[in-house]
């Protein structure tokens, strides 16, 4: 075995482990090893690969000269580790993985030695209370991701000199004030802080929508610093961080890259009118944000989804009267409805869709609100879930636009909120079916409807 390089075992039936292990090992991937610590006459100068997931090991010590060649160590849901080894004899590591090790309370200071360190995955580390201020020495560092860390309560402030950093995920954490030094991340492209927030209360959506109404003491929530220099970020999760308006950044408008922003189960009653400056959004989520009662001016061809939004009884002229929408979800938005014709609304963000003016690379088009009758503008109609509309001759030309359906539907009985649930359009010519043209989800995280409701949408490219 002095020769051997490769070392895998994956349940094997050594309750004890092993005494000794070659130093002539390249990669060593053990799956559930048995022991607290290596063999403590473990050399392997030419290791490159250490993975030892849910293993028993307590505490990493790696021979007594530097790992030269050491990339990896994946220690994933090692529920006994305590501590992470001291780094200074690898200082070329680039992957550290210590997802689930639910005892581990800290991150030895000397990370900073490992200037190639480009993944750090503390996922799930329930009791790592602190990261060290060394972690500003990582200048490769791309991936950091502490989710789930439900007693890390702050962030260190040297982690603004990371200057690589691309992803940053601390949903489910105990933080609720950033460092400032978070706007110097100029190549952060994704930030992630869903659920940071004073307290956990129960989600929402088990909550009976009559209830929703009678929430009145809210906690704290999160406080964000200034977010302009994050010039880079296409993502920004946001959502059941009990955000109220007086802590939404204003400068919302500043972040030139931004796609994708999520704000669902807040706690703000206006949005920002710097939103409508994010010229690349295309999607904005605001389920469960029961006391917002306006959307302002949005971007072009942005998707929004406002499901549950209990309060909301206005959407923007110019939302109606441009191409600012494409998808539009409104589910139990009844103040909203009788408020304003979101009838004729669709009518115009339908038409201005299949004419081509709403240039983007969508090929649906949706609209889902509360109401109970199909518009008189549809000519083809029926009671049930099925209808037959005969074309004439020629009708797939120059001229055709596409298809306009419009469904009304209701749900019939309260299901367990764990049950997810769709409703879909199928298209069959001369008996052929073709792909789905549409579909949409209720239950789970969406919520379920209540009452009637409309789902007008469209399909301008079919295949044929």
């Amino acid at each position: 075995m002095n020769k051997l390089r490769y070392l895998k075992i994956e349940n094997g039936n050594l309750p004890k482990g092993l005494d000794y292990l070659p130093n002539s090992l390249r990669i060593l991937d053990w799956t559930r090893y048995p022991s607290k610590s290596l063999p403590s006459h473990f050399n392997p100068q030419k290791l490159f690969e250490l993975s030892l997931s849910h293993s028993c090991i307590k505490h990493v010590r790696i021979g007594t000269e530097p790992l030269w060649k050491l990339k990896t160590i994946n220690l994933s849901h090692s529920l006994n580790l305590v501590n992470t080894p001291n780094f200074k004899g690898m200082p070329y590591l680039e992957f550290l993985f210590l997802e689930g090790c639910i005892r581990l309370y800290e991150v030895d200071p000397t990370i900073e030695v490992l200037e190639r360190l480009t993944v750090l995955n503390l996922k799930d580390c329930k009791n790592l209370v602190r990261l060290p201020s060394s972690v500003g020495g990582l200048k490769s560092l791309k991936d950091l991701n502490l989710s789930g860390c439900s007693k890390l309560d702050k962030l260190p402030d040297e982690l603004g000199h990371v200057a690589c950093l691309e992803k940053l995920d601390v949903s489910g954490s105990s933080i609720r004030e950033l460092p400032s030094s978070i706007g110097l991340l100029k190549n952060l492209k994704e930030f992630c802080l869903a659920g940071c927030k004073a307290e956990s209360p129960k989600s929402w959506n088990m909550i009976p929508f009559q209830l929703l109404r009678k929430r009145s003491h809210i906690p704290a929530g999160l406080s964000l610093p200034c977010l302009s220099g994050l010039h880079s970020l296409t993502q920004l999760n946001l959502s059941d961080c009990n955000l109220s308006e007086e802590a939404m950044p204003s400068d919302f408008g500043c972040l030139s890259s931004l796609r994708s922003l999520n704000l669902s189960r807040n706690q703000f009653s206006r949005l920002p009118e710097s939103i409508g400056q994010l010229s690349r959004l295309d999607r904005l989520r605001l389920e469960w944000c029961h006391k917002i009662r306006r959307l302002p001016e949005l971007p072009s061809h942005v998707w929004v989804d406002a499901d549950n939004c209990i309060s909301l009884d206005t959407l923007a002229n110019q939302i109606g009267q441009s191409n600012s929408l494409l998808e539009g979800y409104f589910v139990n938005c009844f103040k909203l409805v009788e408020n304003q014709s979101c009838e004729s609304i669709a009518l115009s963000l339908l038409t201005r869709y299949l004419m081509g003016q709403a240039l983007s690379d969508h090929k649906i088009f949706e609209f889902v609100v509360p109401g109970n009758e199909i518009p008189e503008w549809y000519n083809h109609r029926t009671v049930g879930s099925s209808i037959t509309v005969e074309l004439h001759p020629g009708w797939f030309s120059k001229k055709w636009m596409g298809f306009a359906c419009c469904v009304v539907f209701r749900l019939l009985k309260p299901l367990p909120p764990s049950v997810r649930w769709l409703i879909k359009c199928e298209l069959s010519a001369n008996g052929k079916f073709l792909p789905s043209l549409d579909h949409i989800w209720f239950g789970g995280e969406w919520g379920q409807p209540v009452l009637d409701h409309i789902w007008f949408f469209s399909c301008i490219l079919i295949s044929t």
